[in-house]
């Protein structure tokens, strides 16, 4: 497939509600039409929305549009930090631009974005959540120390990321060179992020109910950041609809795997059995702003 001839592809910006400008990747289907819904895709900690080009692709081909917005402080966006609730925030102001978002709308969550993903997915019914390899139970977790520590450190403290060994996403020798030269890969975390990263793991653990929408689990089978086995058991007690795929001889990034098609070409068929009125009268959802 070809990324001129067959899709539309744009980069804009939005505001956040403090002022920070946030970029968003933006792929149309060829037709001009109007989309079957919006995925809005959220990158993971070290990632930024450019390295999803194929599957975002994949999706804008069979008809929907992908917004893939760089959290603040990665990719293009604006270099700022944000609490969870800030980032929950950032979401939802998008969620909520018409101009940008057409229900139904299907949030996706690849790594760490499963965490941020899922948090606004509990405050806001939308079509469906969808899980790529998601870092919800990470082997790279923060012990206990490393976390009371981002409590007292200064929130604009910076430390490194524990995941630049770019094998540990791929096997490919390119896209591992990729990842090494790549200016836009966040390679330090502050102490605020560290904070926001450990509420979005205490509010996933604490939730007890079911979400009543449809989840996707993509797995990469050689996994070697994820827990793939506790991500199961958690997606099982998380929704009763539950579809999980997992890709053998995959490393952590599905997008930079052999397999890389095949998981494309199976997020574009569980998105195919979403129907458009399964959430609210718009299939859109309301913000729930019951304490979390």
């Amino acid at each position: 497939m070809s990324d001129g001839d067959a899709i539309r592809r744009k980069v804009t910006a939005v505001k956040a509600g403090d002022g920070v400008r946030l970029t968003v990747r933006r792929d149309d289907p060829p037709i001009a039409a109007s989309p079957r819904g919006t995925v809005v895709a959220l990158h993971g900690i070290q990632s930024h929305g450019g390295w999803y080009r194929r599957s975002s692709a994949a999706i804008a081909a069979s008809g929907w549009r992908a917004l893939w917005p760089d959290r603040r402080g990665s990719g293009w966006s604006e270099h700022a930090t944000g609490d969870a609730d800030r980032l929950i925030d950032d979401v939802e102001r998008l969620l909520d631009d018409p101009a940008l978002v057409s229900p139904p709308v299907v949030l996706l969550g690849v790594s760490w974005g499963a965490k941020l993903a899922t948090a606004v997915a509990v405050r806001r019914p939308v079509a469906g959540l969808a899980w790529v390899n998601p870092g919800l139970f990470s082997r790279f977790t923060p012990s206990a120390p490393a976390r009371l520590a981002s409590r007292l450190l200064p929130g604009d403290l910076e430390v490194p990321i524990p995941l630049n060994d770019p094998a540990l996403f791929t096997d490919d020798p390119a896209r591992r060179a990729m990842i090494a030269a790549d200016p836009h890969a966040r390679r330090t975390a502050d102490m605020t992020l560290l904070r926001a990263t450990t509420e979005l793991d205490r509010r996933l653990a604490a939730r007890t109910g079911r979400l009543d929408m449809p989840l996707l689990v993509q797995l990469a089978g050689r996994d070697q950041i994820v827990d793939n086995r506790r991500t199961r058991d958690r997606a099982e007690t998380l929704a009763a609809d539950v579809t999980v795929r997992e890709y053998a001889d995959a490393r952590h990034t599905l997008e930079f795997s052999a397999a890389a098609d095949d998981a494309a070409a199976d997020l574009v068929a569980w998105l195919g059995r979403l129907r458009a009125d399964a959430r609210g009268p718009d299939g859109r959802g309301g913000r729930d702003d019951r304490p979390q």
